[in-house]
């Protein structure tokens, strides 16, 4: 349990060490271009200036885009929509913070031609870091690295101690599976290259293919309902039907999408729809 805490804290610090080393390397770039205005401050001033703008984004970043992702109707939805709405939240108290450092230097004042000029700005540059920004966090860090590469393969416990009841456990999904997690899995995520497994007691990221990872659930009671999720079929807590799709609501809090293509099976086997439907 020490050794996966302690690959999760390493991860954690190499990834933000990356992201705040893409903000300085921002900054760097847009001093040395002198970009949108800049130039006519001192060497040194500009420098400064842009440190300054980019540690604040940084840090709004770091706070906004995890409750983003967090968010039910956002988790499983597309990067760019989490982009976007991060940037809209970002970019209020960003505009203080560069308004107000430009006219300490004096070159900017808050007529209408240049509060427009600076909110595009802002719009651009931090839409363009909140993209990088969630296009590397959302992936793992290294993949060399990973928690399941350091995590060896479960035993096979005595079968007098197995429940005749257990569900199949066999596979590669299970090997990778930290132990402590349990094998009472909730539901799966597909991440790029890798699957976010997700049991009563927690979850992981596991190096593998979404596929082989449902292969190793064949023997358990599950359905795939998205070409990125599979449910348990004992986590649904409801269904809300939202038009051609709809959400699953799990025991454990989390909402999973349902495609259409799955909607019918999904409606079949988890009963009627409750919640509102959108016109």
């Amino acid at each position: 349990m020490h050794d996966f805490a302690k690959l999760h804290v390493e991860d954690w610090a190499k990834r933000h060490g990356l992201l705040a080393g893409i903000a300085l390397l921002f900054a760097a770039t847009l001093a040395w271009l002198g970009a949108f205005g800049s130039h006519d401050f001192e060497p040194f001033a500009r420098v400064g200036y842009w440190t300054v703008i980019f540690l604040v984004q940084y840090g709004l970043a770091a706070v906004t885009m995890p409750l983003l992702r967090a968010w039910p109707p956002l988790a499983a939805g597309s990067m760019v929509h989490r982009v976007a709405l991060g940037t809209a939240i970002t970019s209020v108290p960003m505009f203080f913070v560069t308004a107000a450092a430009s006219m300490s230097e004096g070159t900017w004042t808050p007529v209408p031609s240049e509060v427009f000029e600076l909110i595009l700005a802002i719009w651009i540059i931090g839409g363009a870091y909140l993209f990088l920004w969630e296009k590397l966090s959302s992936a793992p860090f290294p993949a060399g690295r990973s928690v399941e590469a350091a995590t060896p393969p479960i035993p096979n416990p005595p079968a007098e101690a197995a429940s005749r009841h257990a569900p199949a456990t066999d596979g590669l999904l299970f090997e990778r599976l930290p132990p402590e997690l349990g094998r009472d899995v909730i539901c799966l995520g597909n991440e790029d290259h890798y699957v976010r497994v997700h049991t009563t007691l927690g979850n992981a990221l596991i190096l593998m293919r979404f596929a082989d990872a449902l292969d190793s659930l064949s023997a358990m009671e599950g359905q795939r309902v998205h070409r990125s999720w599979w449910v348990s079929r004992s986590a649904v807590v409801r269904i809300d039907r939202f038009g051609r799709t709809a959400r699953l609501q799990l025991r454990n809090g989390l909402t999973v999408p349902v495609s259409q293509p799955y909607l019918a099976l999904a409606k079949r086997l988890w009963g009627p729809t409750h919640g509102t439907v959108a016109a």
